[in-house]
């Protein structure tokens, strides 16, 4: 925030010469214009879009400037990194004189942290984050949440690439499915607020070899993050453990008559 009439707190903000005439700011607009030109009359207290961002240009010179941290460009910025974004505004005083200048609004850039996936933990101690039997004709229902401080891009998940826009398009409906080794991961929604993808997970129904032990079978699908600036995360396994069914014994009676 700043006034271009009286002056402000940044050292760039300089003050503009009103004149004996007492210039007021007549019209301001996003960009530069030619050399001579002025700015129309309008726009002012109005939100006024820039690349970057958008300003609030009054007619006694003070200015507000919202950024818009979702714009790609914006997330991209590293520290010693940085953006301007430029208006131009005609101060016009009570005899008709016209000048124009501009604002120059520098957005310093920061290095975000690096994008990372978490994944909730629905087995304790036991092998992985999920588990189901190898008989099971229902599926298990987990999630995991992603995060990227500078926008999401998209994840990778078992090889397959998903874009944010098909992440936001997911539902039970219109899921996307991934095949594993020993059966097939759907997922089913995307909060973008929380970052949470939730997901269902079904065996594909053949027996499977428990002779290495109880957690000897899993299906694992590496989860990668990428986010707008082009970080990845480290890959980060979701695994389901795929549990033995035992043989059952059950209990027989059977009766005989003896001879006699």
């Amino acid at each position: 925030s700043g006034n271009v009439l009286t002056g402000g707190v940044s050292s760039g903000d300089t003050a503009d010469t009103q004149g004996a005439d007492k210039a007021n700011v007549s019209g301001v607009q996003a960009g530069t214009v030619a050399s001579g030109e002025h700015v129309a009359n309008g726009a002012l207290n109005t939100a006024v879009n820039g690349e970057y961002g958008t300003l609030i240009l009054r007619a006694d010179g003070s200015y507000t400037y919202q950024l818009n941290n979702n714009n790609t460009d914006v997330n991209a910025l590293k520290d010693n990194q940085s953006l301007q974004d430029v208006f131009s505004y005609t101060i016009t005083d009570g005899d008709g004189d016209k000048s124009t200048a501009t604002i120059t609004i520098t957005i310093n850039g920061h290095t975000d942290g690096a994008p990372n996936v978490v994944i909730t933990d629905h087995n304790g101690s036991a092998l992985g984050a999920n588990s189901i039997a190898e008989n099971a004709t229902t599926p298990v229902q987990g999630e995991f949440t992603v995060n990227a401080a500078d926008g999401l891009k998209s994840i990778t998940i078992g090889g397959t690439t998903i874009l944010t826009s098909e992440l936001l398009g997911l539902s039970p409906t219109t899921p996307k499915t991934i095949i594993g080794t020993q059966g097939t991961l759907t997922l089913t929604d995307y909060d973008p607020v929380t970052g949470k993808v939730s997901y269902s997970y079904q065996q594909s129904g053949t027996s499977k070899n428990h002779s290495g032990g109880d957690s000897s079978v899993s299906d694992s699908f590496p989860i990668i993050v990428t986010d707008n600036a082009d970080e990845s995360s480290v890959a980060t396994d979701l695994v389901i453990l795929i549990t033995d069914t035992a043989p059952e014994a059950k209990a027989d009676t059977g009766t005989v008559t003896e001879d006699g």
